[in-house]
């Protein structure tokens, strides 16, 4: 998924909880969408460990910056539609 792994960057985040599915999507069609759109790995929590809602990016350092913004922008608009 991610190349040159020498030049990968890590960083988590903290999403609401209550968006992960949506960000997972069906059968994980959205998360892997993301991740081949961007070309990072995204690691979600196991479900009894996501209240803590810790997200984990990796990639190169532009692409988990921008993907980053990306799930942070999705988190505004699911959260602000209900």
């Amino acid at each position: 998924m991610v190349r040159g792994f020498e030049d990968a960057s890590e960083r988590q985040i903290t999403l609401d909880p209550r968006i992960h599915s949506r960000i997972i999507g069906a059968r994980g069609r959205q998360i892997r969408k993301i991740m081949e759109d961007f070309k990072v790995v995204v690691r979600m929590p196991p479900l009894e460990e996501r209240q803590r809602g810790s997200v984990t990016v990796r990639g190169t350092p532009d692409a988990v910056e921008e993907v980053i913004d990306h799930l942070l922008n999705l988190q505004e608009e699911y959260v602000s539609t209900g």
